[in-house]
């Protein structure tokens, strides 16, 4: 079953996720509503602009602009291997939005890669929720008064350590200190 262009928009326009299509060159062909509401660019502000024009101005998690180095839609028409990744995108209101990124060539009837596809969903909630569990773990593991790990953070730290001895022989070296008299020592200088 061939399908034509309109039932192929119809279907692209539900979708969930931001999804938008690429020549070989990255000038963008399709533009889905996910994408339009997810960036705040319409379709026809972007269609026919190449996405290293810095339209959404990917940057990725170690904070270097992706667009112009380690394209993830330019590495798929390259290799055309598919990939996933997380970044942030510029919103066309200038805020930037978390968001985790899939990419994959796209092959015509031979073969030959003609472009690239890339897909893309607000990744929000999943930062939130990683920032959430590192504060239980910093609750669970870090004296709130000294912010100094505690009997628990202690074993856990020992735990890897005995590990990494057991399966790599790398050896390490502990060491315990005692403040005496530490509640005139805090009554002195204060807890901060």
């Amino acid at each position: 079953m061939q399908l034509s262009t309109a039932l192929f928009k119809t279907l692209m326009d539900h979708l969930q996720e931001a999804v938008y299509f690429v020549d070989k060159d990255r000038r963008i062909q399709y533009w889905n509503l996910a994408a339009e509401k997810l960036t705040g660019f319409t379709a026809e502000e972007v269609v026919g602009h190449c996405c290293h024009e810095n339209i959404l101005a990917h940057i990725g998690e170690d904070g270097e602009n992706m667009c112009n180095t380690v394209c993830p839609l330019a590495s798929a028409i390259h290799d055309a291997e598919p990939r996933t990744t997380q970044a942030f995108l510029h919103h066309k209101e200038g805020h930037r939005v978390p968001v985790m990124i899939r990419t994959a060539p796209v092959h015509d009837d031979s073969g030959q890669v003609i472009g690239a596809v890339e897909s893309f969903v607000d990744n929000t909630s999943s930062i939130s929720a990683l920032d959430r569990i590192r504060e239980l773990e910093s609750q669970i593991l870090l004296c709130p008064l000294t912010a100094v790990g505690n009997r628990r953070y202690a074993m856990q730290f020992m735990t890897e350590r005995f590990d990494e001895w057991k399966r790599f022989g790398w050896s390490f070296g502990v060491l315990f200190l005692d403040v005496d008299h530490f509640k005139q020592f805090n009554d002195r200088f204060g807890h901060a």
